[in-house]
């Protein structure tokens, strides 16, 4: 089992934990890892693992928001991003996602940091 495999079950235990009944698609990449349904209402879930980068003397953490093809997930394929870090894990709404974003930046190591996209990811933080 690899990383990403790892981290789409404990995704899904973080939903079923919830309350939520859990459904994956069957036959490959669908674009969604799981549905969690929650009061009959399915959620459709991509799961993603942090990564890190480093731009000049900035390491970042950050998380890749495309497909195996490259391209960018859309509100209408996706309707959460589940963002397992090694410490901190987000649980973000796909609509708050710019369109056509195909990474999200999580924090860095400097002070005064501000991600160019702008969003202050801190409140979709989730315990895992």
């Amino acid at each position: 089992m690899n990383t990403g495999d790892i981290n789409e079950l404990r995704a899904m235990q973080y939903y079923q934990a919830k309350g939520c009944q859990i459904f994956t698609p069957l036959g490959g990449d669908k674009g969604t890892d799981f549905i969690a349904v929650d009061n009959g209402e399915a959620h459709f879930i991509q799961v993603k693992t942090v990564g890190t980068r480093k731009y000049k003397d900035v390491i970042y953490s950050m998380a890749a928001l495309r497909k195996s093809d490259g391209s960018a997930y859309n509100a209408k394929e996706v309707d959460v991003f589940f963002v397992v870090g090694p410490k901190v894990s987000y649980e973000i709404p796909a609509d708050a996602i710019p369109e056509g974003s195909k990474c999200i930046m999580l924090d860095a190591n400097t002070k005064g940091y501000k991600p160019r996209h702008g969003l202050d990811v801190s409140e979709w933080e989730v315990s895992l």
